[in-house]
């Protein structure tokens, strides 16, 4: 399989929770990949952050 730079892997069955932040990077690729505008990617990026500094606290 080729990995080009805008290639995002990750191995069937892994789990990315709390591992991989949504960079601008990240979600330009998610938007060519699915068609959904990068700033979706970073609103859940910051909410999920958001969400998780509530819960730890």
């Amino acid at each position: 399989m080729h990995m080009g730079k805008d290639t995002i892997a990750v191995a069937p069955g892994t789990t990315i929770h709390e591992q991989i932040v949504i960079t601008p990077e990240i979600a330009n690729k998610l938007t060519k990949v699915f068609g959904i505008p990068a700033a979706f990617w970073l609103n859940m990026e910051t909410q999920y952050r958001n969400d998780l500094k509530q819960i730890k606290n």
